[in-house]
This record gives C-alpha cells, structure tokens and sequence, in this order.
C-alpha cells in the first residue's frame, strides 16, 4: 500500500468543488448488505481539468457529490466530498469499468498503477465506459482527517459501496438494456486499498448483488489490519502465499509458494494508524498490543470473522499478487492479499474461472502491472489483466453481465 499525500485543495480548485446551491439526495437502490446504504447529493459538474498531472481522462466529464452513510452512532461516518469522472464511448459499450486507486484514493490515478493507461485502454481499445473516483479524504478515515476515537475502517467503506451503487443505478443503468445490450457489465478494479474497497463492498456490503467483475491488485492490503499491526510473542506476522493445494492459485510454470509478511511499515504504517483511531499501543509500534486491541483491528478488517461473508456467486473475481521485485523491497501487499484469498476455497463461493495469478519480477512491491504474469503470451501483467477484464476472446471470464436468480 503507498500513502498517497495528494491535497484535495489542489484537485478541487481544477475539478469545480463548489456544491451547486441546490442538493438534492439521490438514493441509490441495489441490495444492500448488514449495513444499509447511503445517500449520493450531487453537486456541480463538468468537464474533467486536463494536463499530464491532473489524473484524468481528456475528454471525461467530473461530477462532484457528497457521499453520507452510516452517520449515527455508534458507527460515526462523517460526510465526505467525492468527485468521479467518466467516458462514455460511442456505439454500444459493453459495460462500466470503475477504476479505485490505492492508499486513501484522494487521486483519481496511480501513476505507478498505470490507472490512466487502463482507463483509455478500457475506453478506446475495448469500448466500455471508464470510471474514475477521487475522494476528498482518505475514505478509509470516517473523521475525514486525524482519526477519531471511534475510527473504523469496514464502517468508512460504506461510502466507496454507496457511491459504487450509485455509479450502478445511473451510469452503468443509461448503457444496459436487457434487449438490445444484455451483456453489458458492471466491474471494478481496485488497486492495494483501493482492492480493499472493492472486496469490502463484497463481503460486508452485499456487493455481488450488482457488481459482475472484480480485478484485484495487489491487495485487498486491509484484509486483516489485525496481523498487520498486532506485536505479539512470538511474532505472528507472516503467510505463506498459495501453498500446495490452494483453490485458485496460478503459479505458472515456475512459481512456487512465497512467504510474505502481513505487517504495515512506513508510510502505509503511518496512514493504518490513522484510519483505526490512533490506538495506544500504536500499531506495530514495538510495544506488544493488547487482546481489545487485536480484536478491534481485526473487527474492521475486510476478512473479519462477524461481519463479512466469502460468497460472491455473481461476481467474476482475479486477483494478482508480486511474489518477487527487481527493485526494492517486498511489502505486506501479498500476504494481506492472501489473508483474503484463503478463505475462498471452493467453486461454490464464485463462478467459474476464478483465479489468483502469481506475478514474478515486478518493479516494485505492488507493480502488478509491470510484472510476469503466469499465463504465458503476455509481455506484462497489464496486457494479462486487460485481457482477463475486457477483451472480446475472454467471454468466459471477462467484464459482462452475470445473469442473477
């Protein structure tokens, strides 16, 4: 996970942040999970800034909007300020692609998640409608800021779930029509936390009610915040990544399981503490933390044992895991991955085709990207993934309608 510092002043002073003087809150109206679902209130509109450190799309139009959800005690999500950004191509597209970013997405594009490059490529190359999400605070921190007491990670993702929906009840809904583009998809690629997002939406939120496709990068980096900050005796911090016998795993001809550490460290570590309220003892922090403490963490965490459920029957699911750097250092990206991945165990839990693909030699801990792939006659990861979630000669596997019963 990498901890992006980009100043919403900035952004919005280029994308239109004053609300217009009317709101009116639009509510969305898919299943929603254990907790409800919130409101989407529009604001102002129009096209995207443009310019190679914007983020966007040339061409996109940004909706400004506030996202609430789950305001009331105990849960304590505060409002937040949204701006999403879409193209639409011409013809029929064959679905909606809605791309989230890493660390607290406060920008709508990872350079080094090449979010900008799928995004024209999904657009231009294999005509679906590409989505971009740029928050104004970290979403994960439902203080919007500083990390309150009662701070709460699985509670603030209802707001990526809300808007997610949102973006299914309006954008995704003016392309689909069960006549003339039945096959149109509504999908989701999600990059470190922005994988967490994705997969909160799913196990806490109901998501696998509208959401067709998911591709998982390097992440979900919150499916246990528990191990990733827990000091124990002895040290309990590491996973070894698709053992012998793992459902799903895609090792190519040469993988071989890897042993990954769970634990957060630098920049990632410093955001991690904020988004959970800032707990004493601090998240691997050197000081060993108490039984509350773990229990808490682990109580927010995408892979919890109460709230989250590993049945997504109606959504297509790959997921991409470094397993080894030409430059750098590991992080805990794979073996918080894997925290999540383990627990889907059988065909049963999604539909076919479901994979979790070991990429060797990327350029760094979560450049999935510019990685090997498994699959062979491909020259990165990023060709590997365009194909799996968009190209025609994927229909198997790719972003389309799952029909729902």
């Amino acid at each position: 996970m990498r901890f992006n510092q980009a100043a919403w002043a900035l952004a919005a002073a280029l994308v239109l942040v004053a609300l217009a003087a009317f709101m009116v809150p639009t509510p969305t109206r898919a299943q929603s999970g254990p907790f409800g679902l919130g409101t989407v209130t529009l604001g102002s509109s129009g096209l995207c800034p443009t310019g190679p450190t914007s983020g966007w799309l040339s061409g996109m139009t940004c909706q400004n909007a506030t996202v609430s959800c789950l305001s009331s005690s105990p849960y304590n999500v505060q409002d937040i300020g949204v701006t999403y950004g879409y193209a639409t191509p011409g013809g029929t597209p064959k679905g909606t692609i809605v791309i989230l970013t890493g660390d607290g997405g406060t920008s709508p594009t990872d350079e080094i998640s090449l979010d900008a490059q799928y995004a024209s490529d999904y657009l231009t190359k294999y005509n679906y409608q590409a989505v971009l999400v740029q928050w104004q605070y970290d979403w994960e921190d439902t203080a919007n800021g500083g990390g309150g007491a009662n701070s709460n990670v699985g509670y603030a993702a209802c707001r990526q779930y809300t808007l997610l929906n949102y973006i299914y009840t309006t954008l995704y809904a003016a392309i689909y029509n069960s006549h003339t583009n039945p096959t149109a998809g509504m999908c989701v690629q999600g990059e470190s936390a922005g994988a967490a997002a994705t997969t909160f939406a799913l196990a806490w939120y109901g998501g696998t009610s509208f959401i067709d496709k998911v591709e998982l990068m390097s992440g979900p980096t919150l499916s246990r915040i528990d191990m990733g900050c827990q000091v124990a005796n002895p040290p309990q911090n590491s996973v070894g990544v698709c053992p012998p016998g793992q459902f799903g795993c895609n090792l190519g001809s040469t993988g071989t399981e890897w042993t990954s550490t769970l634990l957060y460290t630098g920049k990632a570590l410093a955001s991690v503490r904020e988004w959970t309220g800032n707990q004493t003892p601090a998240c691997n922090g050197g000081t060993t933390t108490t039984p509350a403490e773990n229990q808490s963490w682990e109580a927010m965490s995408v892979a919890d044992s109460v709230h989250a459920t590993f049945n997504y029957p109606y959504t297509r699911m790959t997921g991409w895991l470094c397993s080894s750097v030409t430059a750098g250092v590991m992080n805990n990206s794979s073996g918080q991955g894997e925290e999540f991945y383990q627990l889907i165990t059988s065909g049963t839990q999604v539909p076919k085709f479901y994979q979790l693909n070991d990429v060797q030699n990327c350029t760094g801990p979560e450049n999935v990207s510019t990685g090997a792939p498994p699959q062979s006659g491909f020259s990165n990861g990023m060709a590997a993934m365009e194909f799996d979630m968009a190209s025609p000669l994927n229909p198997s596997n790719n972003c389309q309608k799952v029909i729902r019963q």
